[in-house]
C-alpha cells in the first residue's frame, strides 16, 4: 500500500471497515512481536524471553 497506493487489503476483505479491522489486528500483533524487546531494557534479555515458546 505505502509503495503503489493500492490498498490489497481493502480489496480481499471487500470494504474499508473490514481492512481497518485487519490492519488494527496486524498492528497489535506487530507490538505483540516487540515487547520481548523492550522487556530486555528493564529486566534483561534472557528474563524477557523466558516467556516466548521455543521451538525445535
Amino acid at each position: 500500500m505505502g509503495v503503489t497506493g493500492y490498498d490489497v487489503i481493502g480489496t480481499v476483505l471487500g470494504g474499508a471497515m473490514l481492512a481497518r479491522l485487519a490492519y488494527l489486528i496486524i498492528g497489535l500483533a506487530a507490538i505483540w512481536q516487540l515487547m520481548p524487546g523492550f522487556q530486555s531494557f528493564t529486566v534483561g534479555e534472557v528474563d524477557a524471553e523466558r516467556h516466548l515458546p521455543h521451538h525445535r
